[in-house]
Order: structure tokens, then C-alpha cells, then sequence
């Protein structure tokens, strides 16, 4: 009956840490991603960690190895090191503390230590941290066969080496709680060619613009790319960056492809870019517009235009600070038949004025711009002065308004008086009086 008691009192015991592991249980999941020779003798992958599970997920420490492909087929005759590229991880004051090369062992392992248990740890969002970026460099060129890198589920040495050390919420004590492994999204051939990406950057640009730019939708590291116009290499080439487009800037019409190069060999990638060039619009129009004598309302003059080109569709005007004016500028106004009205401000003052009007079509190509003048007439000469003399100023008498005179735009002018002045002297006959008369 003892050896029963006790028996009971330890499976309860055991019950009891089991459920409590459950009520905060954290869940994770480790994730093996990016893998890419990014030389002949470097082939190189990233470990990310997430959380899966609702209760926060505090990382404590970890470990964890890889099997991979040790054959005299990979290795190609050298030798193997592995190492974490340092600034890589993630976990900042968690990053790993070494990584162990362990060709003795079979299978062959991968081991990555964490840094020692801590007592704060670090929060692992459900979007996941990366742990590191890892490498592992060949001291000579790979042969061609896979890396067949897998997450390793035996315990090699003495050591687990899929472990990972969490603190569960409002719980100090560190345990070691369940989580998914999830194998490389692909298993990476070394030396094999660059995957073909589609090409972008079909269009049309307009004369006089830098052209359009030409690229690809995605890149791949390790793979130089090269831009080929017209079947012609183009310099410079453009090195890949993992699931990233990559741009050779803006390029004059032309048909153009690309292709990436490896250690794999070379590759056409996907479809072309073909760029044209379309040309600009023009427009003739008259050296001037009608002129118009000087208002103080409103008018308009109109501007003959005698053809155009390319199509166009609306017309801008801007004008000559010089002289100054109140003319307004036109913006993408719609193109009427000929002629096009050109609006005068209320009281221009008399004189020439230079506009310049451009036009734009449907390709959104804008034509050089072609200058034209509005003439503000109206002046006039008024006839000389007249003078008489008489004996005494008292005697003098208003010789009237002078005869009426014709401005420069044809119309009839008359005087109207403007005052008068006297000048007496002595003797009291001395002397000069002014009648003054304006147009």
C-alpha cells in the first residue's frame, strides 16, 4: 500500500506540470528561408522564428542543427566551414553565439548555439524575427549536387539540438515548450542557372525626354544581370538582390532583354521592353496677332494658325513679363479651329507684347514653343502750339480749341479745354496768359 501511495502521488504530481505547461503553452515555428549561392564557393540561408500561438511568446535561448549533403560530389575535393554573418539576426541581445561544423557525425550536422539563458528574454511577434543569416563556404568551387539542407530531428553529441527555451506569461520558470519545423521552401541545386523574370518597362516616351526606365520583376542573388538593346550589350551590368526588382534606368527607345548569369549558366529572361519615340506636335501660327487700339475695356484679338502636326489637342500660352502687362496665361485650353482668341486686358497700355503658345496632343508630347506679338495702338501727334501777341494780356481773348486730329487706330480726336493760366508783369501791359487744351 506505501509503494502504491507513492506510485499516486507522482503520476498526480506529473499531472499537475503537464497541465499547467497547457495553460500557457506557446506555440512557435522555426523556419529555414533564402537560400542562394552567392558564390561558387558560398552558399548561404536564413532562419526565422515566429510565433503561432495566442499567449505571448518569450524567448529564452535556443539550439538547433541541420543535416546536410556531405558527398565527395558537393565538396568537389575541399573542405567545409560554416558561420553566422554577423549584424544579421534580429534578436538583438539574442544573437547566436556560434556555430559548430560537425562533418564527423552521421548524418552530417549544421549546430547553432544561442546565447545563455536569460531571465528577461526577448518577445517574438507573430511576424517572426530573423535568428541569423548563415553561411557555408567550400574552399574550393562546389561540384553540382544539392545541399539538401534539413532541420535535424536526431541529438548528436549530447546535445538537443532542437530546442528552444521560452518563459511562458506571469510564469519565471524557463521550459521548453512545443513548435514546427518547416524545411527549406525549396531545395537548392548548387551551380544550378538563374531562374528567368519578367522584363518590364514597355512604353512610349516623347522626343526630348530621358526615355522610360527597363528592368526586371524579381532578382535573384548571386546572378549578374545584363541589359541587351537591340541583341547589344549595355553597360553596366546589375548584380541581384534576393525577390527584388532590379532597374537599368531610363532607356531610349529600342527593344531591349536581359540576361542573368551564374555559376549555373545563363539565362534569357522573360518577354522584352519595347520603348518608342513618339514625336512632338507643332503648330504654325500668324508672326502676329490683328492689333487693337488701346481700351479701357476688354477685347480680343484672334491669332491665325495655319497648321499643325502630330495631332494636337489643347494649347498653352504664357507671356513676356516685358513690358509689363496683366495678361493672363493659358493652361491645356482646348485647340479651337483657326483662329485662336486671345483675350486683352482692359486698359493695356499702348505697345507690343510677345506671347508664347505650345500645344499638346494625346501621347501628352508638348511642341516647342512658337512665339507671336499683340500690338496696343492709339497713339497720336497733336498739332503745334499757337501764340499771338496783343498790346495789353487784359485784351487778350481764348483763341478757341484747336482743330481735331486723328489717332494712329483712325479715330477722330477733339480737344477739350484744359484751363488757364496768367502771367502780369510790370507794367501792368506786361505779361503772358496760357489756354490750355487736351486730346
Amino acid at each position: 500500500m506505501k509503494i502504491l501511495y507513492k506510485f499516486t502521488k507522482e503520476l498526480v504530481f506529473l499531472v499537475l506540470v503537464l497541465l499547467n505547461m497547457a495553460i500557457y503553452a506557446q506555440t512557435f515555428e522555426c523556419k529555414v528561408t533564402n537560400d542562394y549561392q552567392i558564390s561558387d564557393r558560398i552558399y548561404q540561408f536564413d532562419v526565422y522564428i515566429y510565433r503561432t500561438g495566442s499567449i505571448e511568446l518569450n524567448l529564452n535561448s535556443y539550439q538547433f542543427s541541420f543535416k546536410y549533403n556531405n558527398s565527395t560530389l558537393l565538396l568537389n575535393g575541399g573542405t567545409l566551414s560554416a558561420l553566422y554573418v554577423l549584424g544579421s539576426s534580429e534578436l538583438t541581445g539574442f544573437v547566436p553565439s556560434g556555430v559548430s561544423l560537425l562533418p564527423a557525425l552521421a548524418p552530417n550536422y549544421i549546430r547553432v548555439n544561442g546565447p545563455s539563458p536569460s531571465s528577461s528574454g526577448i518577445i517574438i511577434p507573430t511576424s517572426g524575427l530573423r535568428v541569423g543569416t548563415f553561411r557555408i563556404t567550400n574552399t574550393v568551387a562546389f561540384g553540382l549536387a544539392s545541399m539538401n539542407l534539413t532541420w535535424n530531428n536526431a541529438t548528436p553529441a549530447t546535445t538537443s539540438v532542437r530546442r528552444v527555451a521560452v518563459s511562458p506569461e506571469l510564469q519565471p520558470v524557463a521550459i521548453t515548450n512545443s513548435g514546427t519545423y518547416i524545411p527549406l521552401l525549396h531545395n537548392l541545386v548548387l551551380n544550378q542557372p538563374p531562374s528567368a523574370q519578367s522584363v518590364t518597362g514597355t512604353g512610349s516616351y516623347c522626343i526630348g525626354s530621358s526615355g522610360l526606365p527597363v528592368g526586371i520583376s524579381s532578382s535573384e542573388f548571386g546572378v549578374n544581370y545584363t541589359l541587351y538593346k537591340n541583341g547589344i550589350a549595355q553597360a553596366p551590368t546589375d548584380s541581384g538582390r534576393s525577390g527584388l526588382p532590379i532597374t537599368f534606368g531610363n532607356q531610349l527607345f529600342g527593344t531591349y532583354t536581359i540576361r542573368g548569369t551564374n555559376f549555373g549558366g545563363t539565362v534569357t529572361m522573360t518577354g522584352s521592353a519595347v520603348i518608342t519615340e513618339n514625336p512632338l506636335p507643332t503648330i504654325t501660327t500668324a508672326a502676329s496677332t490683328a492689333d487693337v487700339c488701346y481700351s479701357i475695356s476688354p477685347q480680343t484679338t484672334p491669332l491665325v494658325y495655319s497648321a499643325t502636326s502630330e495631332t494636337p489637342t489643347t494649347y498653352s500660352i504664357t507671356w513676356s513679363p516685358t513690358p509689363s502687362n496683366s495678361f493672363v496665361a493659358v493652361t491645356n485650353a482646348t485647340l479651337p479651329a483657326s483662329p485662336i482668341t486671345i483675350s486683352v486686358p482692359a486698359s493695356t497700355p499702348i505697345g507690343t507684347y510677345t506671347g508664347t503658345i505650345t500645344v499638346k496632343n494625346a501621347n501628352g508630347c508638348v511642341s516647342v514653343g512658337t512665339t507671336f506679338t499683340v500690338t496696343v495702338k492709339g497713339g497720336l501727334t497733336a498739332p503745334a502750339n499757337t501764340t499771338a501777341t496783343v498790346s495789353c494780356p487784359a485784351n487778350a481773348t481764348d483763341p478757341g480749341a484747336p482743330a481735331d486730329i486723328t489717332d494712329a487706330c483712325g479715330r477722330t480726336i477733339s480737344a477739350v479745354a484744359d484751363g488757364s493760366t496768367s502771367t502780369l508783369g510790370t507794367p501792368a501791359c506786361n505779361g503772358t496768359v496760357v489756354w490750355k487744351y487736351k486730346y
